[in-house]
C-alpha cells in the first residue's frame, strides 16, 4: 500500500486529522496550479477550487479507498470543478482577446507568450492522455518527483517509468500540436515543470483543511440525524403495537346463538345459555342489528380481559435533531 493509499485509509477508517492535513499539503499545490491554469491566473477563483476539491476528497475518503496514486482522481476532480466555476463564454472571449493580441505583435516575451498560450490548452489536452501516462506526468513535473519516486508510486521499475514519462510527453507534445501549439518535448518538460513551481497562497492550506473537515462532519451528522428519524419512527410504531391496539372488521360473523344441549341423565335436551360473549361478539350483535354500512374501528382494549379502554388518550411524538 503506497503513503497516500495509507493516509487515505487513516482518515477515512479513524477519521485522522493529521493523515487528511498532510494529503492537502501533497497535493494543494497540484490542485491549486491546475486551478490557476484553468482560471487564467484568477487566484480567487483557484482559491475555491481548490476548497471544493479537498471538501469532495474528505467527503468520499471512503469510496476512494484502494487507489494507489491519488493524484490522478484529484487532477480531474480539479478540472470539472474549474470548468463548472467558470463560465463558458467568459473563456471564450480570453481566448479570443489573446488571439488577437498576437495577431497584433504584443510586445510581451516571446517565451512568456508561448507560456500563456500553453496554459490555456495544456489541461484540455492532458485529458486526452492515457490514465497510466497522465499519472505518469502528474507525479514527474506536477510533483516534482524522480523518476524513482515516479516508479514506486506506480508500481514499477524505473526504467519503466522513464520510458512512461517519455512516451507520454511525446504524446502531449502530439495533442497539443494539434490545438495550434508547437513545442519540442525538452520545453515542454521544463513548461510543465514550472506549473509545478506555482507558490500557494500562505494560509491556504489551514483554510482548506479546516473547511473540508468541517464540512465532512457536518454530512456525517446530517446521514445520522436522518437515521435517527427512521428509528424514532420504527419506535413509535413499536409502541403502538405493545398497548395493545386492535382494528376489527365489522364484516366478522355474526356470534353464535345458544345451542341446545342434553343434560346428564336426561333424555330431553335443554336449552342453556352459551358462554358469555366478549365485548367484540357484542358490539359485532348490536351493529348486525343496525341499518347502514359501517366502518373499520380502532378500539384500545384492556390485554387482560378484552374489555375496553374509553376516554383515553394515545399521544404519539417524534424527535427530531437540527
Amino acid at each position: 500500500m503506497s503513503e497516500d493509499a495509507e493516509l487515505l485509509r487513516q482518515y477515512a477508517q479513524s477519521g485522522s486529522e493529521t493523515a487528511f492535513t498532510e494529503l492537502v499539503s501533497r497535493y494543494l499545490p497540484l490542485v491549486y496550479a491546475t486551478a490557476l491554469r484553468q482560471g487564467n491566473g484568477d487566484e480567487t477563483l483557484a482559491k475555491d477550487v481548490a476548497q471544493t476539491v479537498f471538501i469532495d476528497l474528505a467527503r468520499k475518503a471512503s469510496s476512494l479507498l484502494g487507489r494507489e496514486v491519488l493524484a490522478g482522481w484529484l487532477y480531474t476532480s480539479t478540472r470539472l470543478a474549474a470548468s463548472k466555476a467558470v463560465r463558458g463564454e467568459h473563456r471564450r472571449q480570453l481566448r479570443e482577446q489573446i488571439a488577437a493580441s498576437m495577431q497584433e505583435h504584443t510586445t510581451l516575451p516571446e517565451s512568456q507568450s508561448d507560456q500563456d498560450e500553453l496554459r490555456l490548452v495544456l489541461d484540455e489536452a492532458m485529458s486526452e492522455l492515457d490514465a497510466n501516462e497522465r499519472n505518469a506526468v502528474l507525479i514527474r513535473f506536477f510533483q516534482g518527483k524522480e523518476l524513482k519516486e515516479v516508479g514506486s508510486a506506480l508500481g514499477i521499475s524505473e526504467d519503466a517509468a522513464r520510458m512512461r514519462v517519455t512516451r507520454a510527453l511525446a504524446n502531449l507534445q502530439t495533442l497539443l500540436k494539434q490545438r495550434g501549439v508547437t513545442i519540442t518535448t525538452v520545453a515542454l518538460g521544463t513548461a510543465l515543470a514550472t506549473e509545478a513551481a506555482t507558490a500557494v497562497p500562505a494560509g491556504l492550506a489551514t483554510q482548506v483543511v479546516s473547511k473540508a473537515l468541517a464540512s465532512a462532519g457536518a454530512a456525517s451528522l446530517a446521514a445520522l440525524t436522518t437515521g435517527t428519524k427512521l428509528l424514532l419512527t420504527a419506535a413509535a410504531v413499536l409502541v403502538v403495537a405493545a398497548v395493545g391496539l386492535l382494528v376489527k372488521s365489522n364484516t366478522s360473523p355474526t356470534p353464535p346463538a345458544s345451542v341446545a344441549v342434553p343434560a346428564e341423565g336426561d333424555a330431553n335436551p335443554t336449552t342453556q345459555a352459551a358462554p358469555r360473549a366478549s365485548f367484540f361478539e357484542r358490539r359485532q350483535a348490536s351493529q348486525a342489528n343496525t341499518a347502514g354500512p359501517h366502518g373499520p374501528e380502532l378500539l384500545l382494549v384492556d390485554e387482560r380481559d378484552g374489555n375496553p379502554i374509553t376516554n383515553s388518550v394515545i399521544a404519539l411524538r417524534g424527535w427530531e435533531r437540527g
